[in-house]
């Protein structure tokens, strides 16, 4: 580890034991929260959820896009959208707390109410709990499929410049695809 190395994680050290104290804290938070009023807490998760969700989305997309059309415009925030988009396996973990409050979030999750509507029973084969958890965890092993490629062809093409070609192939397909 080289000296600029060393005192930057050094420097670093404070900031992380007062961002994993802010955590903690908010983890007691939402314990609490998920035992006073669980339907809440798993709408406010949700929200909060997808707000973040979008992040590394957004970043898949731009990513995409900037493979796509070429130029030298994405460059400059290439590192950013990439690191942004190595955070979908830690989506995927946070998503699960989601599964645990389907029936507070989606009324299509309580059996006893799909019976009583011809509507949603109409919707029953695509609007249950087994369908919904294999959509997403097609969607996330889609999105980390995209991710593990994209990265692995951007660090080839820093090592021997062969890497675009093949990133902006899988963006055309998908772009041709929808």
């Amino acid at each position: 580890m080289s000296e600029l190395e060393t005192k930057f994680t050094t420097e670093l050290q404070p900031l992380r034991r007062r961002a994993l104290a802010v955590g903690a804290l908010a983890l007691g938070l939402c314990l609490i929260g998920i035992f006073t009023d669980r339907g809440q807490f798993f709408r406010s998760y949700l929200i909060a959820y997808m707000f973040w969700l979008g992040i590394p989305l957004g970043c898949l997309g731009i990513v995409m896009i900037h493979h796509l059309v070429g130029g030298t415009w994405g460059f400059v925030i290439q590192r950013s959208l990439e690191s942004a988009i190595r955070t979908f396996p830690i989506m995927a973990l946070l998503f699960l707390p989601l599964l645990f409050g389907l029936p507070d979030l989606f009324i299509w999750a309580r059996p006893q109410t799909v019976a009583q509507d011809p509507v949603l029973l109409q919707k029953a084969a695509y609007l249950n709990i087994p369908a919904f958890v294999i959509r997403a965890a097609v969607y996330f092993g889609g999105w980390m499929l995209l991710s593990w490629f994209y990265n692995r062809w951007s660090a080839q093409e820093d090592r021997d410049g062969s890497g675009h070609s093949k990133m902006a192939a899988i963006s055309s397909r998908f772009n041709s695809a929808s």
